[in-house]
């Protein structure tokens, strides 16, 4: 469903809720707009309580970053370089449309670890056959990449 490889070096805990509120909900709509309909929000990234993205918009990207405090989750800092942000000191719809991808992503990462962990325990309990253990690779052999050669027999006659 997602558009992004793992996003989630660390754990984004904050809700749609929390999000709504550091924009208002006219910057929040504008923003989910971007986010599900668009498709505007590439390579969303969480690490070190630092939320950045790249957001396409009006035929350019804007890397837009954002920071949050642990224990604080009224409080955001943007750190976006588009006016809004730089001149008005506004949060933008840039940054709230990275923070609703980063949440995405981390709602997907839990029903997926939800669905592994009801089949782990099918698995236990018997109801659903073992999943099949992963094939190692193993290194190709002397002959690998060398085209068979058809084998000619001389029938008795």
């Amino acid at each position: 469903m997602f558009w992004f490889r793992n996003p989630l070096l660390q754990k984004f805990d904050f809700t749609l809720e929390n999000i709504r509120s550091w924009g208002g909900e006219r910057q929040y709509l504008e923003a989910l707009n971007q986010v599900t309909k668009k498709k505007s929000v590439l390579n969303p990234t969480y690490n070190d309580n630092i939320g950045e993205a790249d957001i396409e918009h009006a035929g350019h990207t804007i890397h837009t970053r954002f920071r949050t405090f642990p224990g604080r989750r009224s409080v955001v800092e943007n750190l976006c370089p588009c006016a809004a942000s730089q001149r008005d000191g506004r949060i933008c719809v840039h940054m709230l449309a990275a923070a609703i991808a980063l949440e995405a992503a981390e709602r997907e990462q839990r029903k997926a670890k939800t669905i592994e962990n009801a089949q782990r325990a099918l698995e236990k309990m018997g109801v659903l056959p073992k999943s099949p253990k992963p094939v190692s690779k193993q290194a190709p052999s002397a002959s690998a990449g060398i085209p068979p050669v058809p084998v000619r027999t001389a029938s008795p006659s």
